[in-house]
């Protein structure tokens, strides 16, 4: 906003909670990467699986991990959202070393 600056953040999704089909509440957290807590990534995405995203502002936010296209496809039939995008996952490089900026 601007002339501000803040710093990077991302958003952990803990649950959605229906009411038969209904959802009725949607909790998430909000992190700054400037937190002192920690978080390690348990498992990478593998080649074949596909990122089902959307895309606002520029950004691109995960909303599925699926193990396959028709899976992504069928997950993307039962949850309505616009602008998705569905990406495959590829062999991709394993950073080893994640720092935070100073």
């Amino acid at each position: 906003m601007g002339g501000s600056t803040y710093p990077a953040s991302f958003v952990l999704h803990e649950g959605t909670f229906m009411s038969g089909i209904t959802p009725v509440l949607v909790v998430r957290r909000h992190y700054m990467v400037t937190t002192d807590l920690r978080f390690d990534v348990l498992e990478l995405p593998q080649p074949g699986m596909v990122r089902v995203l959307t895309r606002w502002n520029g950004k691109h936010e995960l909303q599925h991990l699926a193990a396959n296209m028709a899976d992504a496809e069928s997950w993307v039939s039962r949850n309505r959202y616009s602008n998705l995008v569905l990406q495959l996952v590829e062999d991709e490089p394993v950073v080893s070393t994640l720092r935070r900026a100073a």
